[in-house]
């Protein structure tokens, strides 16, 4: 992961850099996105990430909700300032209209199904995630 951005969700997580292998695409591509997650304190209950890829009418073409690194190694196994690298493949319906298209990424408690609040500096930090983009889909 290549973009420093400094993300904190709840005060549990940090996204401290992300890469991106595309910002344009056709239908029917995938996009890879890197995701470098850092423990800010002891977690206590196991979250997931969420990871979707949304178009301007904010339809969900692909998703990924999974806990880190496929399940392998869940947030109530983080030491704290442990930094986690997961890698997420997200593929674009061959049938999706050109646009632009946004990635949105947080976390969730799958019991409660609340969202960590997110909090960053940036513009493209909302209440609940952080979404990353556009994502140019070319046409046909």
């Amino acid at each position: 992961p290549t973009i420093p951005t400094e993300v904190q969700f709840g005060d549990l997580i940090s996204l401290t850099h992300y890469g991106l292998s595309d910002y344009n695409l056709e239908a029917g591509g995938r996009v890879q996105l890197v995701l470098a997650w850092r423990a800010l304190t002891e977690i206590d209950q196991d979250y997931t990430t969420f990871v979707h890829l949304i178009d301007a009418n904010q339809q969900t073409w692909d998703m990924a909700d999974s806990q880190p690194l496929g399940g392998s190694h869940p947030t109530t196994a983080w030491k704290i300032g442990e930094t986690i690298v997961d890698r997420i493949s997200l593929q674009l319906d061959a049938g999706a209209p050109s646009g632009d298209y946004l990635i949105q990424i947080g976390w969730y408690s799958l019991a409660s199904m609340e969202r960590l609040p997110a909090m960053g500096s940036t513009e493209s930090v909302l209440v609940d995630r952080l979404v990353i983009g556009p994502i140019h889909v070319a046409e046909p």
